[in-house]
């Protein structure tokens, strides 16, 4: 697939695994980021770090839904799709279930897990108007394998790898309402 010009969405992106594809993505052509974040000094700091791509900076956390509208309404200002959306937000906090807080739960699987679904929703309109639109979901092995102290995490982290599943399947091989077909791009 070429990537020259591709338009891409990822959560997440200012450090890490997603500042990682980042830097593989622009090596292979990729230009134009939309990069979500919750500190805006390490979203800057990419702009100085890769300074041959063209960001659209967003300041916002995917746990929250008024932030995940704003992020869609953030890109519909400067584009008219997306060719790719990179679901790579992420926490992890370890220990036996009865110590992580309450509070501390349902921030894990409000970002790891709830937020990816819903900015995968609204990025569906924005997507489809890609000839090659593509979704990335960030998981874990600890997806494939629970491990001891980390059963939320690795209890969002299969949800991600199943919600993953049914999005191909449930676009695999069928056509857009703008005539294109996905087969292996989502």
């Amino acid at each position: 697939m070429d990537l020259n010009h591709k338009k891409v969405l990822i959560t997440g992106g200012s450090a890490g695994i997603g500042k990682a594809l980042i830097k593989e993505l622009i090596s292979h052509g990729v230009k134009y980021f939309a990069v979500v974040g919750r500190r805006q000094d390490k979203l800057e700091k990419l702009k100085i770090d890769f300074p041959q791509a063209e960001f659209i900076l967003i300041t916002a956390d995917v746990s929250q839904l008024e932030d995940v509208e704003r992020i869609i309404e953030t890109v519909c200002e400067r584009w008219d799709h997306i060719d790719l959306l990179i679901n790579n937000a992420g926490v992890i906090s370890a220990g036996a279930l009865q110590d992580l807080s309450d509070a501390d739960i349902v921030n894990q699987i409000n970002i790891n897990f709830t937020g990816l679904i819903l900015l995968t929703k609204k990025s569906l309109p924005l997507l489809l108007k890609s000839k090659d639109g593509g979704l990335m979901n960030i998981s874990s092995g600890l997806g494939y394998i629970a491990k001891p102290f980390y059963s939320v995490y690795a209890a969002t982290k299969a949800g991600v790898r199943h919600f993953s599943e049914a999005m191909r399947r449930e676009h695999d091989g069928l056509p857009n309402r703008y005539g294109y077909r996905y087969d292996d791009h989502i």
